[in-house]
């Protein structure tokens, strides 16, 4: 199989590749297999939903310097081929300028376009509320978090205070965080999109919050000044996103939990 991706991308880009330098990578929680090559191009076996979603995104973002390029793809061979980006995880960097990360997320998230769909969550299944998609990803990290009894009327009260908004539908990238961040030379590159329809603000709060050393080192008054949505919806989807990534903070970092835990309990609403 592997044999006839390489041959499709030879043809498809008219390019001969040094099969010598080909590099296995383990990509994280998913069954893809991912390789590089030459370090010019990225192939990623995908499942049909990823080709369909990721796809979709890349190409509605291809303006977006810091999204993945897509070079070719197949949908029969099920592959992507994107253009091979440099850097080390942001979440392994040690030294890091968090204000300036949050500064370069806003100009990121604030470059996101409308789209039309019949609903939100996420691209293939796009056709829940604004607060059931968010509902139904706190409820997931209820269950991570079950066994610890941390107060939930807080992130209730948001959930249900948050119906009454109107929120405008985005093509979000649905896993915006320092886990796919690609850091090269003080540039985010962003991998691995998990299409969303939904508020743009959401992947920004995702991101901040997805690593300690940002949202514990910038002011929140900082991090809630940006974007010109109502304060309190603002407030309101933070701490649902706090909520979530506190969950996903338990079962991956648990080193880093604590802070989490922290500034859920101290945040007001």
């Amino acid at each position: 199989m592997f044999e006839q991706i390489i041959n499709d991308i030879e043809t498809k880009l008219n390019v001969k590749i040094n099969k010598e330098t080909l590099e296995h990578y383990k990509d994280g929680k998913s069954d893809s297999i991912v390789i590089s090559l030459e370090d010019k191009y990225l192939i990623k076996t995908v499942d049909e939903n990823t080709y369909k979603t990721q796809k979709k995104f890349l190409t509605l973002y291809e303006d977006i310097d810091n999204f993945q390029t897509i070079l070719c793809d197949s949908s029969d061979l099920k592959y992507i081929c994107y253009k091979f980006m440099f850097g080390e995880k942001l979440e392994k960097v040690e030294d890091i300028n968090p204000q300036k990360i949050v500064d370069d997320l806003y100009i990121i998230t604030n470059s996101y376009k409308k789209i039309d769909a019949p609903g939100f969550g996420y691209l293939e299944e796009a056709d829940k509320s604004w607060d059931t998609f968010l509902s139904d990803e706190v409820e997931y990290g209820y269950y991570e978090l079950i066994e610890l009894s941390i107060p939930m009327e807080k992130v209730n009260k948001a959930l249900e205070k948050i119906k009454t908004y109107e929120i405008d539908k985005y093509l979000i990238h649905g896993d915006f965080g320092t886990h796919n961040f690609l850091f090269d030379n003080d540039y985010i590159n962003v991998i691995d999109p998990m299409p969303v329809v939904g508020d743009r603000l959401y992947d920004f709060y995702y991101a901040v919050t997805s690593d300690v050393r940002i949202f514990n080192k910038v002011d929140i008054d900082y991090i809630l000044s940006f974007y010109d949505e109502d304060m309190e919806y603002k407030k309101l989807l933070f701490i649902i996103c706090l909520y979530i990534r506190m969950s996903r903070a338990y079962k991956y970092d648990r080193g880093s939990f604590k802070t989490y835990k922290d500034l859920y309990l101290s945040f007001e609403l």
